[in-house]
């Protein structure tokens, strides 16, 4: 495919999230008589305060994980935000629109109660509270500093003229999308093995999650590189081949290593689908089995003649015919009789 056509089929996305942290610089004032003791600021410097317990703002963090994991799930990185096929654009927005929605609620639900939060936290820390609470902006303020905003969008060349140097850096960036692609999920294989199949002689059905993702991002990306295809057939028919619950071991934990070993090497995962692509091609059709003038139930028809009206006694049992001689052993593979 060419580097116009994936992008005439690419639509980018553009997720813009940023948080209150719950934090403020610390300077060396607010540690009154302590800050005798420092060292001198050109050796080190001091870090942030914690204006309230972390814990009370990691539901509005997760929430950012969790809009940022879907779109990585079906896109690719792409001009500082994502890029993915067109098809898979509408159940994408779904998500982060949901991911919005709930991102505002639990924001404003932050900046209502943001007092009791804090008091929460000073009362653990009596000491510091009045340091604290000088740092502690308004609600509004708060509420002002979460923003979730997502964007779709498509992108094309600045000219028509196809060796206009203008177009240079976004053809470039297209025509990458497909490393790009491959890189990410070495990436995630790698990590998936650490975490779930390394020094492993059985695993849980859980650590079949990576795999399934591997999938799912090959699926809505595989029109930047046609070697995807035979890649996630493979795919498909070693995960039907899984028991559906309990442990996944022995000769089915072999098969899964086997994808791992494909899917942590970029060289081997390219490599092995332009081999499966060619040896599709090369693979010799299937012969007819019937001729083409056969009807849909095996019976030749002549002259226009039916079963029912061919003049023939259907009572009349006929002698088996000998089979059909074998095959020579030499057959091609491919062949079928």
């Amino acid at each position: 495919m060419t580097k116009l056509i994936v992008l005439e089929k690419t639509v980018c996305v553009m997720l813009r999230v940023s948080r209150w942290t719950g934090r403020s610089r610390l300077r060396v004032d607010d540690l009154g008589d302590a800050a005798s003791k420092l060292p001198p600021e050109e050796l080190a410097s001091l870090g942030s305060l914690k204006l309230c317990d972390p814990k009370r703002l990691r539901r509005v963090a997760a929430i950012q994980r969790a809009a940022e994991r879907d779109c990585a799930d079906v896109c690719v990185r792409f001009l500082g935000g994502y890029a993915t096929d067109e098809s898979a654009v509408p159940r994408l927005a779904e998500k982060l629109s949901k991911h919005q929605s709930n991102f505002q609620s639990e924001a404003e639900a932050i900046s209502t109660n943001l007092q009791s939060v804090v008091d929460d936290w000073t009362a653990r820390h009596p000491r510091y509270k009045s340091i604290i609470d000088e740092k502690v902006p308004d609600g509004t303020n708060v509420l002002r500093r979460y923003r979730f905003i997502y964007q779709a969008f498509r992108v094309g060349p600045a000219s028509d003229n196809p060796i206009d140097p203008t177009n240079g850096g976004l053809m470039e960036a297209a025509n990458g999308l497909a490393g790009q692609l491959f890189k990410e999920i070495n990436c995630k294989a790698r990590q998936a093995w650490k975490a779930s199949y390394e020094g492993k002689v059985s695993v849980s059905q859980k650590a079949l999650r990576p795999l399934k993702s591997i999938v799912k991002k090959l699926e809505a990306l595989s029109y930047l590189d046609q070697r995807c295809q035979p890649i996630i057939h493979q795919f498909h028919r070693v995960l039907r081949s899984l028991p559906r619950h309990g442990p996944i071991e022995d000769l089915h934990l072999s098969a899964v290593i086997g994808l791992f070993t494909l899917v942590q090497s970029g060289d081997t995962l390219v490599s092995h689908g332009a081999a499966l692509l060619q040896n599709q091609a090369s693979a010799p059709a299937p012969l007819e089995l019937f001729p083409e003038d056969d009807d849909t139930d095996g019976n030749v028809s002549t002259d226009g003649d039916t079963p029912e009206d061919d003049g023939v006694d259907n009572d009349t049992v006929e002698e088996p015919r000998p089979p059909a001689p074998l095959p020579p052993a030499h057959q091609p593979d491919g062949i079928w009789f």
